[in-house]
Parts: C-alpha cells; structure tokens; sequence
C-alpha cells in the first residue's frame, strides 16, 4: 500500500494519510499500472448480477466486523490515521452506491417511489458528512500522534 503520486495526502511509513483518491488503490510497479504489468485473466462465467450485488454489500460488511475486532490489537496503532483515510474514501464510495441502489430501486414515478429516492438521497448525504467527519479524525490523530503512526520499512 503506497501514496500515489497525485495523492493529496501525507505519507508515514507505508501507511497513506489521505483519502484514497478515486481509481489511485491499484499498485504501482515502477510507474506501470496493474493492467501493464499483468496479464489480464480469463473472464469468468457470468454470474447472476443480484447474487454478486448481495456478495459484496456481504463483503462490505465481513470488513467492517473485521476493522472492529482488529482496531484495539496492539500493533494496530501505526496505521489508525491510514485506515481512518481509507474509511473516509470507502465511507464517500457507499454514499455513491446507495444513490445508485436507490435509482435502481425506483422503476415508477409516484409518490413511494418519490418517498424513496429523497431517503436514499438523505442517507447519502448523511455518509458524506461522515466521510468528512473521518477526514477531521484522521487529520488529528495523524498530527497528534505522529511518531505512534510511523511503521517500519518492512522490505
């Protein structure tokens, strides 16, 4: 995990101090993106567009049980403002899918499907003033505690 070059964030250790910009989590090797270096593989069978939706709103949340059993380890400390920066990324992604989920559930125009777009819209909104209160924490735990947040070069 590295700080892209046009990343606005800091960078400690490994760990980036930032919010991920959008399409930057892919790595870099030597200024080639993934898509240079690999080759692409073989597509997969076509799956049924409603399970995978369902896998990785499942998925997402396996993530979210795994960073609260994981936050408290000791050890963990070096990469809380890099992770609070990925949350606040991840956090503005989610606010995206559900006004996409929300358009996708509205096929009619009458006053439920109405109801419905202005609470997708609302909960949208609500993540992205999370995503923004993410990105205050982890400005300040990453200036409060630099030297906690720095990790070892593990090459």
């Amino acid at each position: 995990m590295g700080l892209e070059p046009h990343s606005p964030g800091r960078r400690s250790g490994e760990y980036t101090f930032g919010p991920i910009p959008r399409g930057a989590a892919t790595a870099d090797a030597g200024g080639m993106s993934v898509s240079e270096t690999m080759p692409s593989p073989a597509p997969a069978p076509a799956r049924d567009p409603a399970h995978v939706l369902f896998e990785h709103a499942s998925d997402l949340l396996v993530a979210a049980q795994a960073l609260r059993a994981t936050a408290g380890v000791d050890g963990a400390q070096p990469a809380i403002a890099a992770t609070f920066g990925c949350l606040e990324s991840a956090v503005d992604a989610l606010a995206d899918a559900i006004g996409t989920l929300t358009d996708a559930a509205v096929q009619v125009d009458d006053d439920d499907a109405r109801r419905l777009a202005l609470q997708g819209a609302d909960a949208a909104h609500l993540l992205r003033v999370a995503r923004d209160v993410l990105g205050t924490i982890r400005d300040r735990v990453g200036a409060a505690a630099p030297d906690a947040t720095r990790t070892p070069d593990h090459r």
